[in-house]
Order: structure tokens, then C-alpha cells, then sequence
């Protein structure tokens, strides 16, 4: 409750006024700007600690201070003011800059003597208010009779409620200030004064034209005289004006209240009375508004109230009790708050209600029906009102029928109806699948769901908007909603169904079990194998639909992630561009893969693979300026400044290949990225529209044109119709691969992709130091190491106090996936550490603490086998680290015997392998023997066959022959095997010369810093001997068919290769010829090679060959001179095939790779041949087989003629 008072002789009131009123001078509590409802706040705080009035400095004005009091009020002391001037009129103040009151506000006096005369403010008269005959004293001047009206402007009031409190205050006092009458004492006559109310004034009010007054004078007259002399000074007379305020304030509504002050007997000149200043002392409140925020809640359903008798709320009463919800608000914030609830029957009477509080301004107020309180079909309507104690505020809700309506709802619908969609294909992982439920309930508006595996309990966290259905004939409206649910791995699952009425009420739940096979394959796949020349970048997928081509200049082809890679610089032309259209609808899901390296990462975006729209991709995944992260980028519409992107968490590796995942799954509504195999983030978003236009590999668009060129070199890039899984599965991410047996790791589909397993080094130690996994990181032996006889091929690395064996550099990149394996023999099981193999901090090792196989992180991070080692016995050990699964693990004889958890980020390590020690003095005691190195993730089967095998590695198909291979940088590699990576097959320079025959020598395979080269010395010239190439004849052997071989020179690099070719196919000036190394045999093996999609390629010389294709068997050998029958290299579209026909059975003719025996008649040096035959498969790819059959094809082959299958004799 606030007081208001009005003081002076001319009043000037605004009042504050609720929102919308017009004009505040003083405003409530919760009016107006935020810092003067602070410091109104402010100053009622500091009242009530100080115990005394404080101002409220935000309200001040030229007229008027509001004070904040101790007890919550508030006093408005409001100051007169007007003309200085007697007679001067309201337009000459304002002209004069004086300060006045609005139209109507103040106070006016007439005279019976002048009639038509305005005194307006007192006008010529003065400023003193008369009432009564002038008393004849001489100075009357033909006045007569005297009376004042004074009216008050009570526009902020409106709203407000006038108290009436009986006993204490009628809501309202007027106030006169008397300051003169002709005696202190009347002598029993009638010297008393009357108030009136009066209907509001102007300012032309005369004693002709007097305002109407209201029947009777109020409250009784005051028969008081004050201000003649000393001994009755000047004093106020009041009276209660309560009703009248009201009435003017609430049931008129006017914007001024207005009364009139005469002399009871107007004849009685003692009842002449002067007075210079009035009050209106107003007692109020602000009602609290009306409720706000209405809600029902039932159970765990709340809704917002409906005012619409035709739309109810529904709600469950049986199972729960109601809860009526409204929130109170006040004007004044210091105010306690009730807040009384009612309910009825709609259109009935009462039926209850609850008057909760009190509670502060603001607060949230409840009120509870009990559970089972009304029968299944009752219609309410419930409303409530707020009280402060004082005065209560109007009904809500103000809208609509004023009430909130309620329906009871207490009957679940019933069990739904489920089958699978008619357009639905086969169920395949990471794929949606889609149901349609229907319920003939009229009251359903959406169907729970949930997908589980196995298991017999209803699970429905999902949920979907039914629409109804109407079916002709008959009419019959049915609930109906299509479920898309996307299963993410092959197996069977179970899916439920409930049905859910308005109520919130949910049904039984329907269960229908179905069929999950594995996820489909990329839908395109760039392998991005290539080698110099290349230009093609052929889709590999199974459809081959999106096969493309590189623009010759801004791109090289480089060692890759899996094989090859594609670089490329940025610029306008580095790209491929696929045909074949839309690889995915980026409506539906999909997922995109690739192995991508950044090479500079400079703030600009750098897309990897987009897919085009016609202003923006539907989908980018790279790097993207905005972020400084690798992410993935949708686009849900096809316009600039739409696109959700999901960056990944930590800035991306410059120089470091990264495996990147963007899936959209369609039917959840998200987004996510996979970075090596770990989810980033997901966003949610909802595509829109379908991207219809091609893959682009190193660009995206942007605006219509292309922008974003990649820098760097981009790796197998994969596209999927379908969802990436990352649930663990023993299914492979790739159909064509055989699924993992029981027993294995479940790993998903995702970490697979992040971790395929790439061979870094692979050591026999059959009384060899060498790497024949091709990278030639070569160990050298220190120490007390020695060679003893291993338990696979011919030896083993022993140390026995002190050695061990060293490469020069690390063999993997310890901050991803990598994989060691060994087999060991421990000599000695004590209270020691003993490593087997070791790289600058981890290590697979023997741990005397424990007394098991161990494998340890550089981090300390450590998993201990469960099984113990027996003394002088073999055992295989696998170490995995998975960076993608977070997992160490520890494999002892193919069995998983440990498993821990690692944290993100292990460091990177930049010392050598070690074979034979690990950190200080943790030396091995014991042999060593057939140790692998990998980056990425072997899987289990893979690891079952390191750890079962007997035999040594078989060697490279290409040994015994000098083949000459070019690396994408254009250096040269020749010799048996194992190729570098890189390398592809440029030509066959010959085979070697038989271990019997005479004038031989042994040419050695070196390596030196520019890069690989042969050599007649056994130390290299004193390079790096990485082994014996084979035998070459010195001098050219009587009968048998040779040929030279050169070693030359590239002056401009210092690259060697041989050559043929005395003039090392160049001149002089560029390629020098160093001389001849000897002679070899004129025969090549025949290889054939496959590509990932089963299609082969068979030649002899590598030409013609796409990079796509990988070594797969030997055939035999073929010659390289002609003995009868030419090898034809013929191609029918895409297929490639051998034929003797020198019209290729009229199919394009590529060249020849060599000539076969057209008889069995063994050639010179051979002891044994086979037949060769053209086959084709069931799909009509068409190959060669040494076997009749065809290795299973539906028809037998076709004869070529006869290879050797096996080299004897001396010749």
C-alpha cells in the first residue's frame, strides 16, 4: 500500500499509471526503464535498513518527490505551483517559461457579485481561495458570495484500488488550508464550511455557469475559524473523501476528481473564510494482475492452458493428481501474494478450489487435485486470481472464454497396429527402416517407439506425430505415422510401438522383431591410386558409376594413407570432378569418408569432397575458415548463410594424414563428425532439400561458382547411402571383407574405416637383419646380439645380457592407431623388466613386478595379459593401441588377455625401434623372432594368422626377376622385392641367371640418400646394402636367350634405374649410362593384379595397367622374345583380358606383354610349364587362370598356351 499526497494551492498530480495509461510523473513500482525500477528497489532496501524515508532520486522532478518509507509505503510530496502573478493567465506562464499545471488540474473561485467573471488559479482576485459572504469590511468590492472549486488529475490512479479500511482510513482525505476568518469564535452562529463533489471543471467555470454538484455535502460541515489573530492561527480542515474518489476513479473513470468548498448558511458573513493551499491524501493499492502463464500438469505431461471449450486440455486423473499452475505479479514488489484457484463443471457450478500462499511477487503458484478426484469423461474449467491481502486482481486467463478448459481423459488407447512400409527394401546396417503404425482411437496423437536388441522389455524413447487418416468407402479415420528407425548393425533387433492419446495416456506396447543385414558399401569409392602419368580416378564402388579424371598439371600423385594419393595445390584446376551425377540424396542419410592431409592451415576453407547444389554443396567435409577445424558442413537449404557445421575439437595436424567421417542421419535429425575414429560433436539440423548435383574432390561451391580448393593430398574417399556406424560389431565396414569370427573385439564400422592396418615394417630375422615390408628400415645389431634358430623360418634375434637392435627412426606414429607383434621366447622369468619390442616409450614386454606380458603407452598407460609366460617357451604378442575406441590392448597367442582404457592425445615418439631393449636397462633375455609393425588396427583374424604362422613370409611375386619400378616422385626402384610404396611397375628388365651357372655375378641392392640403385659391390660402394638382387650373367651364355642391363644415371637428381638401353632411353646430356651390370634371362613373370571392386588385370610389363590395381598372384613366366604365340593386351570397356588374337576377339587392342609356348616342350632353364587359360567370371569380368576350371567360374577356359611354372638346370 502506497500514500499519495497532493500539496499547494495549485495542484499539478500525474500519477504513476499502469502500462498503457498515457504519462507518468510517478510511476509504480515495476514501470519504466530498468534502472529506475532499480533504484525504486534500491530505496526500498535502504528504507527498510535505515529505518527512515528514502528518496527515490529516479522519480524526482520540478514538482514533485517520492519517497520509499520504512514500512514498505511510498509518499509522493507533490509541490504547487503556477503563476507568480496575480492574474496572469496559464498561456502567458508558459510563455513566460513559468511552470504550470495540465488542462483541468487546479482550482477556481466565483463570485455571486460578478456572475460572469473566470478566476481560474484566482485569477485577478488573487491567489487566496474565498468561501462564504465577504465579510463588509470595506473591501469587498460588490463581490458577494464566495465559493472554490478544486479538482485533482486522477488518470494514474485508474486501475488502482482506493482502500477503504474501516476505522483506520476511507481511502481518501481532502485538505483546506484556513488561513483567515473575521473572528476566532462565531458566537453560536452558522460559521461553518461544506464540501461537495463535483463533476470536473474548466477553465471558463463562473458563478453563472457553476458545475453540477452530487446530492449532499459530505461528511457534515466544519464549523472551524482559523487565521483571524494569534490565538487562532491558521490551521487545516479535512474531511473523508473515500467514496467520491472511488466513484470518480472507478466508476466514472474520469481524469479528474473535483469538489466544491462553501459556507454552510451563505447569508452568515462570520462564515467568510480565506484558505491558500489544499491537500488530497489518497490511500491505495495496485491490484496484482491478472495470472499469468497457466498450465495443467498430470503425471509428467504439462501443458499451457486452452481457453477454446472446443480444443481442451486433456489429462489423466486416475493415475496422478492435477496441478493447476499459475504465476502472480504485482506492481508493488515488496508485496506477499495469494493466489486463489477455482474450479467448476463447464457450465456448472463450483466444484472446489485452493487459496495458496503467501509467496513473493513473482512466484509460481500451485494447486493440487488429488489422483482419482474425477471420473473418466468429466469436463472442468478452472481459473484463478491473485490477492496481496489487501485487494485481490482480476480472473485468468483474460483470453477466450476466460476460463481454462479441461477434458479427463482416463482410458489408454489401445495396442497399435505395425508392419513394415511397402516401399521399404532388404534391412541393412546403418540404413533407415521404415514402419508404419496406425490406431483407430481418435484420441491418439502420436505413437513412442524404441529399437532394441534382443531382450523382452518395451522401450520408447522416441516419439513421433501421428495424422489421421480417412479411408473410403465407410469413411473410417484412422491415427497414423510413419517410423523411421536406422539400426546400426547387422543383426535382429525388436521394434516398439505404443500408441499416445492427448492425454498423455501411452497404450501396450506392439513388438515386431525383424532382420538387419550388414550395411551396404560406399556407393562410389575414389581410391586415389595412381602412379606419374595417371589420369584417371576410377569409382571402385561396385556400381563404378562416378568414375573421373584429373586435370594434367596441378596435381601429384604421393605416397598415401592406404597405396597412393592424390595432391593437390589449391588452385582453380586441382580437382576431380566425377561423372555419373549425385552420388546421395543429401535429403536422406549418408555418410562421407576420407583420408585427407592438410598441408597448410592458413584460415582458408579447404573443402575435401562436396557435393553440388546450385548455389552451395549439400554436404562439405574438410576445413573450414570460420572454425580453424576440420568439420563437417550441411547446407539445409540451397541458399548462402544456411550451413550447420560440427567443427572438430581440436585443430587439425598439419602434415599428418586424419581420417575424416560426416554422417547425417535423417531420421534423428543430426550431424556428426568422426576425427581418427573419435565423435567430435553433432548438431541438430534438417536437410530440406537434395543436393542434385556432382561429387566434387578437392572444391566445393559456393555462391554458384567453386571456391575452396584443397591443399594438401586427399586418400580413399568413400560416400554411403546410409548411416557410419560406430556401435561395436564383428561385421567390417566393408561387405566385401569377411566378417570377424566369435571371440573377436567388436569394433565398429567407424573405427575399422580410422584404423585400416598399413605394414611399417616386418622382420623375419632369419639370420637377417632386413625389413621386407618394403619401407627397408633396416635393423642394426649392437651388443651381445646373435642369431639362434627361430620358431618360424630359418633363425631368430637372441640377446642374452646387452644387445639389441636398432632402425634408424621410428617404424609408426605413436599418437594414432599402431600395432606390434612378436614372437617371443623369454629365457629368464624373474623379478626383472624385460622388452621385446620398444619405440621411445612404449613397449611389449615381459614385467617382473607382475610376473605377465605387458604393453605399455608412452604415457605410462599399461595392459597387463592375464597370462603368465613359461620359461624357454615360444609365445606370439600382439600390442594394439586404437586410438579411435580408446582401447590398449594385449594378445597373447591370438587370445585378447587384456584390455584398457586410454585417454585422447598420446604424444608422438621420435626414437627408433628397438628390438631387445625398451627404457634404461630393460633389456631382453631371450629370441626374438618374425616382428611386425603396423600403423592402424590388424584385425583379429589377421592377428590369429601372425600368431599361427609356421612358415616364413612367402616372397615378393616378383622374385627372381629384374623389374624396374618408378615412384610417384619419378626416382626408380629395381629389383626382386619388396617395392617401396609408391612404387608401381614400370617395366621387366629380365630374369636372373640360375645359382649353378657359370660367369655370374651377384648384383646387391643398395640404397643411398637420393634413393635406390644396384651395384656389383657387396658393400654398396659403401652405401646401405639392403640385400642380393639376384645373379646376372657376366658374359652372354651359349642358348640362352639374354639381353644387357644398364645401370644409368639421371644428371639432374641423381636418380639410378636400369635399363635395356644402351642409350638409357635419353640422351646423353640428361641420363649418363654407368656401365653394364650383366645379363639376364629373357623372361618376365606374368602377375595378375586386382583392383577393390574383383575386377583383374594380368600383364608382364606393367604397362597400360591403371594405379588402382595391386599385385594379387603369379602366373607363371612368359617370354620376352617370340616363341610362337603373342600375349595380346586387349580391353572391352573397362575390362581388361590376355588373348592370343591379334584382333582382340574385337575388343581394343592395348600392346603385348610377352609371348607363351605354344606347346608344352620345356623352354631352356625351365622344369616345369602349365597351360594358361582365358577365363571369364559369373559377372563377365573376364581373367586368366592357371586352372581349367576357371577357379570356380561357370564355364572352363579358354587355352592361351604354356608358362613356366618353375626354373632348373644350369642354364
Amino acid at each position: 500500500m502506497r500514500r499519495i499526497l497532493w500539496a499547494g494551492l495549485v495542484v499539478v498530480v500525474v500519477l504513476g499509471v499502469p502500462p498503457g495509461v498515457g504519462q507518468a510523473a510517478i510511476s509504480p513500482p515495476d514501470a519504466g526503464p530498468a534502472a529506475a525500477v532499480s533504484e525504486v528497489a534500491r530505496a526500498v532496501a535502504a528504507a527498510h535498513a535505515s529505518g527512515r524515508r528514502v528518496e527515490v532520486l529516479s522519480q524526482r522532478t520540478a514538482a514533485q518527490e517520492v519517497f520509499a518509507e520504512p514500512d514498505g509505503t511510498f509518499t509522493a510530496r507533490l509541490h504547487a505551483v503556477g503563476p507568480a502573478r496575480a492574474g496572469e493567465t496559464r498561456h502567458a506562464a508558459a510563455a513566460s517559461g513559468g511552470d504550470f499545471p495540465p488542462p483541468g488540474a487546479g482550482w477556481a473561485k466565483v463570485f455571486s457579485g460578478k456572475p460572469d467573471q473566470a478566476y481560474w488559479n484566482g485569477g485577478p482576485d488573487g491567489p487566496v481561495a474565498k468561501v462564504g459572504q465577504c465579510y463588509n469590511d470595506g473591501t469587498c468590492n460588490g463581490i458577494g458570495i464566495a465559493r472554490t472549486y478544486v479538482q485533482f488529475d486522477i488518470r494514474a490512479l485508474h486501475g488502482a484500488t482506493i482502500l477503504n479500511i474501516p476505522g483506520q482510513t476511507s481511502g481518501a482525505e481532502f485538505n483546506a488550508h484556513e488561513v483567515y476568518a473575521p473572528s476566532c469564535n462565531g458566537g453560536g452562529r452558522d460559521i461553518a464550511v461544506d464540501l461537495e463533489h463535483v463533476l470536473p471543471f474548466g477553465e471558463g467555470l463562473t458563478w453563472r455557469n457553476q458545475q453540477s454538484s452530487f446530492p449532499g455535502a459530505i461528511g457534515g460541515p466544519r464549523a472551524e475559524m482559523h487565521g483571524y489573530n494569534a490565538s487562532c492561527g491558521p490551521a487545516w480542515i479535512g474531511w473523508g473523501v473515500g467514496d467520491q474518489v472511488r466513484y470518480s476513479n472507478d466508476v466514472t473513470r474520469t481524469d479528474y476528481v473535483a469538489f466544491m468548498l462553501h459556507a454552510n448558511n451563505e447569508g452568515e458573513q462570520l462564515a467568510w473564510k480565506k484558505l491558500d493551499g489544499f491537500t488530497l491524501l489518497v490511500h491505495y493499492d495496485w491490484p496484482p494482475n491478472a495470472p499469468s502463464s497457466p498450465f495443467i500438469s498430470a503425471g509428467t505431461k504439462t501443458v499451457a492452458c486452452s481457453t477454446d471449450p472446443t480444443n481442451p486440455n486433456y489429462v489423466n486423473n486416475a493415475a496422478s493428481p492435477l496441478t493447476l499452475r499459475t504465476v502472480a505479479t504485482d506492481p508493488d514488489p515488496a508485496d506477499s501474494l495469494w493466489t486463489e484457484f477455482e474450479w467448476a463443471d463447464r457450465g456448472g457450478g463450483r466444484v472446489g478450489g485452493a487459496n495458496p500462499g503467501p509467496l513473493g511477487n513473482g512466484s509460481e503458484f500451485t494447486a493440487q487435485i488429488p489422483a482419482a478426484t474425477f471420473a473418466d469423461g468429466r469436463q472442468l474449467s478452472w481459473h484463478a486470481r491473485s490477492g496481496d491481502g489487501r485487494v485481490n486482481g482480476p480472473w485468468g486467463p483474460q483470453t477466450g472464454s476466460g476460463w481454462c478448459q479441461v477434458d479427463i481423459d482416463n482410458t489408454a488407447p489401445a495396442v497399435p497396429e505395425v508392419q513394415l512400409s511397402a516401399s521399404q527394401p532388404p534391412s541393412t546396417a546403418g540404413s533407415p527402416v521404415t514402419f508404419i503404425a496406425t490406431s483407430g482411437d481418435p484420441g491418439v496423437v502420436s505413437f513412442r517407439y524404441g529399437l532394441t536388441q534382443g531382450g523382452g522389455t518395451c522401450t520408447t524413447p522416441s516419439s513421433v506425430d501421428s495424422q489421421q487418416v480417412v479411408s473410403f468407402p465407410g469413411g473410417q479415420r484412422t491415427e497414423s505415422a510413419s517410423i523411421a528407425v536406422t539400426p546400426l548393425k547387422a543383426a535382429t533387433w525388436d521394434l516398439w510401438v505404443a500408441a499416445v492419446d492427448r492425454a498423455d495416456n501411452v497404450g501396450a506396447c506392439r513388438n515386431l522383431r525383424f532382420s538387419v543385414l550388414r550395411g551396404r558399401g560406399p556407393v562410389a569409392q575414389w581410391r586415389l591410386d595412381g602412379g606419374r602419368d595417371d589420369t584417371a580416378v576410377p569409382d571402385s564402388s561396385a556400381a563404378h558409376a562416378h568414375n573421373g579424371t584429373v586435370a594434367a598439371g596441378p596435381y601429384q600423385w604421393v605416397l598415401g594413407r592406404l597405396g597412393d594419393a592424390l595432391r593437390f595445390d589449391g588452385s582453380a584446376d586441382s580437382y576431380v570432378a566425377p561423372g555419373g551425377g549425385p552420388a546421395v540424396r543429401t535429403d536422406q542419410s549418408f555418410s562421407v569418408a576420407a583420408w585427407v592431409r592438410l598441408d597448410r592451415s592458413d584460415g582458408v576453407t579447404h573443402a575435401a569432397v562436396s557435393q553440388d547444389g546450385g548455389t552451395v554443396p549439400g554436404f562439405l567435409l574438410g576445413y573450414l575458415a570460420g572454425s580453424q577445424r576440420f568439420a563437417f558442413q550441411l547446407n539445409p537449404t540451397d541458399a548462402v548463410g544456411s550451413a550447420v557445421a560440427v567443427p572438430a575439437t581440436a585443430a587439425p595436424r598439419v602434415g599428418a594424414w586424419t581420417h575424416l567421417i560426416g554422417v547425417y542421419d535423417a531420421p534423428a535429425h543430426e550431424t556428426r563428425l568422426y576425427v581418427d575414429g573419435v565423435l567430435q560433436g553433432t548438431a541438430p539440423v534438417t536437410v530440406s532439400w537434395n543436393a542434385t548435383g556432382g561429387v566434387q574432390i578437392g572444391r566445393s561451391k559456393s555462391g554458384g561458382g567453386y571456391t575452396g580448393g584443397w591443399v594438401g593430398a586427399l586418400d580413399e574417399v568413400r560416400v554411403y547411402d546410409r548411416v557410419l556406424t560406430d556401435v561395436p560389431s564383428l561385421e567390417p565396414a566393408d561387405p566385401a571383407d569377411p566378417a570377424d569370427p566369435n571371440g573377436s573385439v567388436p569394433r565398429s564400422e567407424i573405427d575399422r574405416l580410422a584404423t585400416p592396418p598399413v605394414e611399417e615394417a616386418d622382420y623375419p630375422l632369419d639370420r637377417d637383419p632386413g625389413d621386407i615390408s618394403g619401407n627397408y628400415r633396416t635393423v642394426v645389431l649392437s651388443g651381445d646380439a646373435s642369431w639362434v634358430p627361430g620358431r618360424v623360418g630359418g633363425g631368430a634375434f637372441h640377446v642374452a645380457g646387452a644387445g639389441a637392435a636398432a632402425t634408424a627412426g621410428p617404424a609408426v606414429r605413436t599418437s594414432s592407431s599402431f600395432t606390434l607383434t612378436a614372437v617371443v621366447k623369454l629365457e629368464t622369468v624373474d623379478g626383472g623388466t624385460h622388452t621385446a619390442v620398444s619405440q621411445d616409450g612404449f613397449a611389449l614386454q615381459y614385467r617382473g613386478d607382475t610376473g605377465k606380458w605387458a604393453f605399455r603407452l608412452p604415457d605410462g598407460t599399461t595392459v597387463t595379459a592375464k597370462k603368465a609366460p613359461v620359461a624357454n617357451q615360444w609365445a606370439h604378442l600382439a600390442g594394439v593401441y586404437d586410438a579411435g575406441a580408446g582401447a590398449l590392448r594385449i594378445y597373447v597367442d591370438a587370445a585378447l588377455e587384456g584390455s584398457a582404457s586410454v585417454a585422447s592425445g598420446t604424444p608422438d615418439t621420435t626414437g627408433p625401434l628397438v628390438l631387445g631393449r625398451g627404457a634404461g636397462s630393460e633389456w631382453w633375455a631371450g629370441a626374438i623372432d618374425e616382428v611386425h609393425a603396423y600403423t592402424g588396427v590388424p584385425s583379429d583374424p589377421q592377428l590369429a594368422a601372425l600368431s599361427g604362422q609356421t612358415d616364413p613370409s612367402p616372397p615378393s611375386l616378383y622374385s627372381g626377376a629384374f623389374e624396374r619400378f618408378a615412384g610417384d616422385d619419378g626416382r626408380h626402384y629395381a629389383g626382386p622385392g619388396p617395392v617401396p610404396p609408391g612404387y608401381h611397375l614400370e617395366g621387366v628388365l629380365g630374369y636372373a641367371a640360375p645359382v649353378a651357372a657359370a660367369n655370374t655375378q651377384m648384383v646387391y641392392s643398395c640404397r643411398y640418400s637420393g634413393g635406390f640403385f644396384l651395384d656389383l659391390s657387396d658393400t654398396c660402394a659403401d652405401h646401405e646394402v639392403l640385400g642380393p638382387a639376384g645373379l646376372m650373367y657376366s658374359t652372354p651364355p651359349p642358348g640362352v636367350p639374354t639381353q644387357a642391363v644398364y645401370r644409368c644415371v639421371v644428371l639432374a637428381n641423381g636418380d639410378h634405374f636400369i635399363s635395356n638401353d644402351a642409350g638409357c632411353e635419353s640422351t646423353s646430356d640428361h641420363i649418363r649410362n654407368e656401365g653394364t651390370l650383366g645379363y639376364t634371362r629373357l623372361y618376365a613373370p606374368l602377375i595378375r593384379f586386382s583392383e577393390l571392386g574383383g575386377t583383374r588385370w594380368t600383364s608382364a610389363t606393367g604397362g597400360h595397367q591403371p594405379g588402382i590395381y595391386t599385385a594379387q598372384a603369379r602366373l607363371g613366366y612368359v617370354s620376352m622374345t617370340d616363341v610362337g604365340q603373342t600375349l595380346y593386351v586387349c580391353l572391352d570397356g573397362a575390362d581388361e583380358y590376355l588373348s592370343t588374337a591379334a584382333a582382340c576377339e574385337g575388343g581394343q587392342k592395348l600392346g603385348t606383354t610377352g609371348w607363351v609356348w605354344p606347346t608344352d616342350d620345356l623352354p631352356p632353364g625351365a622344369a616345369t610349364t602349365a597351360p594358361l587359360f582365358g577365363c571369364r567370371d559369373v559377372d563377365g569380368d573376364r581373367f586368366e587362370s592357371l586352372d581349367r576350371f576357371c577357379e570356380g567360374a561357370p564355364e572352363t577356359g579358354q587355352p592361351l598356351g604354356y608358362v613356366i611354372t618353375e626354373f632348373g638346370g644350369n642354364q
